[in-house]
Order: C-alpha cells, then structure tokens, then sequence
C-alpha cells in the first residue's frame, strides 16, 4: 500500500489525482488551505474509501503548517512514497499592472511551495526511494504576453525539478516533470488578473489576446 501526499488537491488536477489514486487502492493524504473546514469538497470520496483518505490543512506558503503536516504523518503513518507539488495558482497581466505583492505572492505559492514542500518531505523520500511529481505547465518552457509572472514561477519548477533529479538519483528518488497545457479543469475561472491602470499602454492586449 503507497502512501501518496497531494497538495493543491481540493480542485482541478489535484482532486483528480487524489481520485485515481484512491481507486487504484492507495492511501491519499489530501491537501489544502483550511481543508478541515470544507467538508464537502469530498464528501463522496469520504464516504466511498473511508480511512484510505486522509485530510490535512496546508497551505505551502506557512512553513509551520508544512512542518506540522510532515509531523503528523511521521507519527501517524511513518512516511509517504510519493509526494506530489500540485498547489498553484495563475497571476496574468501586464508587468507594469501588477503589484509588488502580487509578484511576491505568485513565486511564494507556486516555486517557494514546492520548494519548502519538498525540503521538509526529503527524508521520508529517501527512506522510501520515493517519487516526487512537480506540476509545471507549457507556461514553464515557453512564454506568453501577459503571463510573464506565472511563466517566471513555472519556468523556476523546471530548472528547480531538472536539477533536483540528479541530486535524488544516488538516494532512489525519481524526480519528475509534469507539463500540461490546455485542460478543463477549473484553472481559467480561478486565475487572478492584475488590474490595468488607468491609460495603461496593454490594454489592447488585454483586449486582443484572451
């Protein structure tokens, strides 16, 4: 029986991973901001598999909950085999629109989280000669008008995930890429836009490109 702990798992790739695993009869450590109080997001899973569905609150940003979460497990459940970096969110917009603290916050949820993450998680990793899945996107090798920011933080996943995997493959721990594109999941609903100043010389790309 693996152990698998998915962060990012409340939507999207993440709920859909949580799911496949769950039927192939693994035990799925779901993760999400204040989980705990949002019951219904798998209500079924819960009834269906019962303790094979562990939920745990983290938010990759709050080092204290990632340090908590790994805790709880070690005492718990002695490891995980396979830890996978799914939290992340889109930033789009013009550079010159955005604010300082919305490009800090893109690189503190989708690169620093995967990296604390995975720091923390290391141990348990080797132990096991485990797996680690990074989600990167198309964003992550090619760029595009107004995505600069997301694509920086993507494109940091890869050179972080490309590197990494060398440093893991004496300990037995592959280390692997994951690229999506274009999917229907919820990710085009939950993007956050930087609002366009007033007179900002972009909005015709805004206009014109999505």
């Amino acid at each position: 029986m693996r152990m698998i702990l998915v962060t990012g798992a409340t939507a999207g790739f993440g709920k859909l991973i949580v799911q496949a695993f769950l039927e192939h009869g693994d035990t799925v450590i779901a993760t999400g901001r204040s989980l705990n109080t949002r019951h219904e997001i798998f209500e079924k899973e819960r009834a269906i598999y019962g303790n094979k569905l562990i939920e745990l609150n983290l938010d990759v940003t709050d080092q204290n909950q990632i340090e908590e979460a790994y805790n709880f497990l070690r005492e718990s459940y002695g490891s995980i085999d396979i830890l996978i970096n799914n939290a992340g969110y889109g930033l789009f917009g013009a550079l010159e629109d955005t604010t300082d603290k919305e490009v800090r916050y893109q690189m503190e949820v989708n690169f620093f989280g995967t990296i604390n993450v995975t720091k923390t998680f290391l141990p348990m990793l080797r132990e096991k000669k485990g797996k680690i899945f990074n989600f990167s996107s198309v964003f992550g090798f090619m760029g595009w008008p107004l995505t600069s920011l997301y694509s920086a933080s993507k494109y940091a996943v890869e050179g972080f995930s490309e590197s990494l995997r060398g440093e893991l493959a004496p300990h037995g721990v592959q280390v692997c890429l994951i690229e999506p594109g274009g999917y229907r999941t919820n990710f085009g609903s939950s993007l956050s836009w930087s609002q366009p100043k007033p007179g900002s010389p972009y909005n015709h790309i805004y206009q014109h490109l999505f």
